[in-house]
């Protein structure tokens, strides 16, 4: 689907079926977006969903990066992956490696 990022968001996810669990993923998009309209992605799929699912650069998402507990490998590139704004991984770029986090996030 083509469109602004925020002005068709919940067009599309009003599209899933209402049994199905929806997930919004996003993977090095949002360093792409000015800093207010993260903000207002975040919130909506905040709203839109329990289950937020992001792939992105370290300082993308700064509620993610907060929550941190170490830091990604050195001397790599790689994104920080995150389960509902808690981080849960380090990612190679483009898939090569993961790495979990000591001390992964459980949903309730």
């Amino acid at each position: 689907m083509r469109g602004d990022l925020n002005a068709r968001l919940g067009e599309v996810a009003a599209q899933a079926p209402s049994y199905a669990t929806l997930v919004v993923f996003h993977t090095a998009v949002l360093d792409y977006v000015p800093d207010p309209d993260r903000t207002t992605f975040v919130e909506q799929v905040e709203q839109l969903t329990p289950i937020g699912f992001a792939q992105e650069g370290l300082g993308v998402l700064p509620g993610v990066a907060a929550r941190l507990r170490q830091q990604p490998p050195a001397n790599t590139a790689g994104y920080v992956v995150a389960l509902d704004h808690h981080p849960v991984a380090f990612s190679a770029l483009h898939g090569g490696w993961l790495r979990w986090l000591d001390a992964p996030h459980r949903r309730p």
